[in-house]
C-alpha cells in the first residue's frame, strides 16, 4: 500500500466539508445474497481523554485531531466501506441498474477503546491481535453469533503497523499476511482487516481487494490469472489488471491514468472471446479521474468479477458466483467448489 501523507489530508478536509454540509452517506439499498456480519473494533489513544495521542497514532492525522472527530471519521468511512462492498459485488454494476449485489456487510457489534491498539511482542511491528481477539472471545462472536468479518480500524505509526488481511478457521489462514499463528481458531472462518483512520476509503478497499487476490488465487488457480491477465509493462492483452494495477496502468497505484490500453474486461470471458474495449481512467471514474487512492477503479474492478447471473463458462463448465468464497467461505471449503462448477451436476 502506497503512504501519501498529503492525500490522507486532503480526505480529512473533504470529510470535515461533508460533515459540516450535513452532507447524506450512501447507504446500498438492495439485500445481498450473502450477510456479511461484522464486529467492529475502534482504538483512539488518548492522554488527555480529549484528543488523540500523536506520538502514538503518527502523522495521518493533524496534530490536535479530537477523539470525537476521530470517531465521526470511523463512522463515515465505515459507511463508505460498507456501500462500496455492497457496490463492488454487483456484477456489471455500472451498466446494469437492476444488478444486486451478491455481499451485503452489516455491523453486529461495535467496540470502541480510548487506549493504543495492543502490541504484538512475537509478532513485531504488528497488533496483538490474539490476546485482543481471545479477550473478546471472539469465538462465541464467530461460531454462535456468526461473525465472519472483523474490522479494526487503528492507525499506522512508528508504534504499530497494520495487517490489511489475516483469517483464521478450519481451512487455515487465506489472507494478505505473513500467514502466522496470529490469530485466535474458531470452528468456523472469519477474516480481520486492519484499517488506518488516518487514510481513507481507497486505502481500507484495498485491504478487501488484495483479500480477494489471496482467495481467488488459492480457489482459481490459472483461472484468477487469466482474470487479471498481464499488468504493467508485462506483455499481452489486457484483461482486468489487479488491485495495484489497471488494465491500461504503468505501474502499481496509477488507478487515474488516462492513457488509453485495448481491455475486454467489460465482457471478460475466459476463452479471450470477449468485447474489447479502449479503457482509460474515465472508464471508472468518468468525466474528471480523481487521485484518491483509487475508490472507483476498485469498485470497478470488482463489479467485473463473475457475479450472480454471469452465464459465463470455461471449457463448457459453469462459472460459479465468485462471490460465494466470500459470502460462505466454510461452505465451499466443506464442498471443495472451485470457481466453476463441475461437469456432472450444473446446479452445485
Amino acid at each position: 500500500m502506497r503512504h501519501d501523507r498529503s492525500l490522507g489530508h486532503r480526505m480529512w478536509i473533504l470529510l470535515v466539508i461533508t460533515l459540516a454540509l450535513g452532507v447524506q452517506l450512501p447507504a446500498h439499498a438492495k439485500a445481498g445474497k450473502w450477510s456479511i456480519p461484522v464486529l467492529e473494533l475502534s482504538y483512539f489513544p488518548t492522554k488527555d481523554g480529549v484528543t488523540l495521542d500523536a506520538a502514538e497514532v503518527g502523522i495521518d492525522l493533524p496534530v490536535g485531531t479530537t477523539i470525537e472527530a476521530a470517531k465521526e471519521r470511523v463512522a463515515t468511512l465505515s459507511g463508505l466501506l460498507i456501500d462500496a462492498l455492497a457496490r463492488g459485488s454487483a456484477y456489471h454494476g455500472y451498466k446494469d441498474a437492476t444488478a444486486a449485489p451478491s455481499l451485503q456487510y452489516r455491523i453486529l457489534g461495535r467496540r470502541t477503546f480510548l487506549k493504543p491498539v495492543p502490541k504484538s511482542t512475537e509478532f513485531h511491528p504488528y497488533a496483538d491481535h490474539l490476546g485482543m481477539l481471545q479477550n473478546l472471545d471472539i469465538c462465541d462472536y464467530v461460531d454462535r453469533r456468526g461473525v465472519k468479518e472483523v474490522w479494526i480500524w487503528m492507525y499506522h505509526s512508528d508504534k504499530v503497523v497494520p495487517i490489511e488481511s489475516n483469517m483464521a478457521g478450519p481451512y487455515g489462514d487465506i489472507s494478505n499476511s505473513n500467514r502466522q499463528p496470529d490469530l485466535p481458531v474458531c470452528a468456523k472462518t472469519y477474516t480481520v482487516y486492519d484499517y488506518n483512520y488516518g487514510r481513507w476509503l481507497g486505502e481500507a478497499l484495498e485491504d478487501h481487494g488484495h483479500q480477494i487476490e489471496a482467495v481467488f488465487s488459492y480457489v482459481g488457480g490459472d483461472l484468477w490469472r487469466n482474470y487479471v491477465g498481464p499488468t504493467g509493462a508485462q506483455a499481452g492483452d489486457r484483461r482486468c489488471g489487479s488491485v495495484h494495477t489497471p488494465p491500461n496502468g504503468a505501474s502499481d497505484y496509477d488507478w487515474a491514468n488516462a492513457k488509453d490500453a485495448v481491455s475486454d474486461c467489460e465482457d471478460w470471458k475466459p476463452d479471450d472471446s470477449g468485447a474489447k474495449q479502449v479503457v482509460n481512467c474515465h472508464t471508472w471514474y468518468g468525466a474528471r479521474c480523481a487521485d484518491d487512492g483509487g475508490i472507483e477503479y476498485k469498485v470497478w474492478w470488482m463489479q467485473n468479477i463473475p457475479g450472480e447471473d454471469n452465464a459465463l463458462t470455461d471449457k463448457e463448465r459453469l462459472l460459479r458466483n465468485w462471490w460465494e468464497f466470500f459470502g460462505d467461505f466454510d461452505t465451499a471449503m466443506a464442498k471443495g467448489r472451485q470457481l466453476v462448477r463441475p461437469t456432472d451436476d450444473s446446479h452445485d
